[in-house]
């Protein structure tokens, strides 16, 4: 979801992971080698607007979320040289708006002390 894409007075969102910690790549010896792990998520985020907030906002620039909620998944490799992670992800529905990516790719870095 684009920054500042949906807005609500009240929402609920769920955001989830699933590690599964080498299950499928273990199986595979050149990958049980580098020691990638795979992991996939789920994100949905569904909210509404009072009238009164809708006519106050009625000149700002975001989308309200009808009866669906919005949803994304994403698959991923993590544990890529012990600190880096990489994943896909696409949206599920309200591909409809023009400046919203329909999927793309996640770099992430992590570091522990």
């Amino acid at each position: 979801m684009a920054p500042y894409e949906f807005a609500a007075d009240q929402y609920i969102s769920l955001h989830t992971r699933f590690y599964l910690g080498g299950v499928l790549f273990d199986k595979i010896p050149v990958l049980q080698k580098l020691g990638w792990r795979e992991r996939f998520s789920f994100n949905s985020y569904w909210g509404k607007m009072s009238s009164d907030n809708i006519d106050y906002n009625k000149n700002s620039n975001f989308n309200l979320i009808n009866k669906t909620p919005f949803m994304e998944a994403s698959v991923g490799i993590e544990n890529i040289f012990h600190v880096i992670s990489i994943e896909y992800y696409w949206r599920l529905n309200y591909l409809s708006n023009s400046y919203a990516k329909k999927n793309g790719i996640y770099l992430g870095l992590s570091l522990s002390f």
